[in-house]
C-alpha cells in the first residue's frame, strides 16, 4: 500500500493540483505491477459533516482514478473508494493530524490474495517510509 501525502488537493476540494510530482511517482510505481489491480482509497480528517466527508472523499479517491486512466493505467484494474473519516492516521486535534488524516492509499493487489501492504508514502518529491496506522 502506498499512502499519498501532502498537497493533492485544496482544503474542501476534490480537484488534483496541477503538474504534482506525487502523481508522477506514483505511475512510476503502479508501472511495476502491470497485471495487478489496484483500490484507491480517498481519506479525510473527520472536521464538518460526516456525509460530506464521505462524499469529498470519493470524489477525490475519483479524481486519482481519472488521472491514472489518462495516464495508461487499465480502467478495469482501478477501484475508487471514500472512507472519510473513519480510518484516521493521527488525531484530528490539531493541523498537523488531519494533515495526516486527508490522504489517499492505493492498495495494489498481487496475484496473491493478499494485497501488498503498507511499504511506502509518496509524500513531497520523496518516497518515504508508510506512516503507522493508529489501531481501529
Amino acid at each position: 500500500m502506498l499512502t499519498l501525502q501532502g498537497s493533492l488537493f485544496c482544503k474542501g476540494r476534490a480537484d488534483l493540483e496541477p503538474e504534482d510530482v506525487v502523481l508522477e511517482r506514483l505511475l512510476i510505481v503502479l508501472s511495476g505491477y502491470p497485471e495487478s489491480d489496484i483500490t484507491i482509497e480517498g481519506h479525510t480528517d473527520s472536521l464538518g459533516a460526516e456525509g460530506f466527508n464521505y462524499n469529498l472523499s470519493q470524489r477525490r479517491a475519483d479524481s486519482v482514478k481519472v488521472y491514472l486512466i489518462a495516464n495508461g493505467i487499465v480502467t478495469q484494474r482501478l477501484t475508487a473508494v471514500g472512507k472519510g473519516g473513519s480510518r484516521p492516521l493521527a488525531g484530528n486535534h490539531n493541523a498537523a493530524g488531519r494533515r495526516r488524516n486527508s490522504r489517499i492509499e492505493i492498495i495494489v493487489h498481487t496475484d496473491t490474495s493478499a494485497p501488498v501492504r503498507p511499504t511506502s508514502s509518496l509524500a513531497g518529491n520523496a518516497l518515504l517510509p508508510a506512516e503507522p496506522r493508529s489501531p481501529e
